[in-house]
């Protein structure tokens, strides 16, 4: 027998100063993803802790480099 595994589905997110919002965006992604990946694109707040603290995988980058970045950084894991 030869059978397929299920798809995984994950939810990525750059995120840069999300403190306010990313623990609320992490939940809410939680409930249609087998998981969360945020890419704090070198945020000065609590966007990191707050995001690992939630249950996300993330990625921190030392500084900001801006919204395309981020998702080329995030469309590596899967090339």
């Amino acid at each position: 027998m030869n059978e397929k595994p299920e798809p995984r589905i994950f939810v990525c997110i750059p995120a840069f100063n999300e403190s306010k919002n990313i623990v609320e965006i992490i939940n809410k992604s939680k409930k249609y993803s087998d998981g969360v990946i945020v890419h704090d694109d070198g945020s000065t707040d609590d966007t990191y802790e707050l995001a690992r603290k939630a249950g996300a995988i993330v990625i921190k980058n030392p500084k900001n480099t801006g919204y395309g970045a981020a998702i080329r950084e995030l469309s590596k894991l899967w090339a």
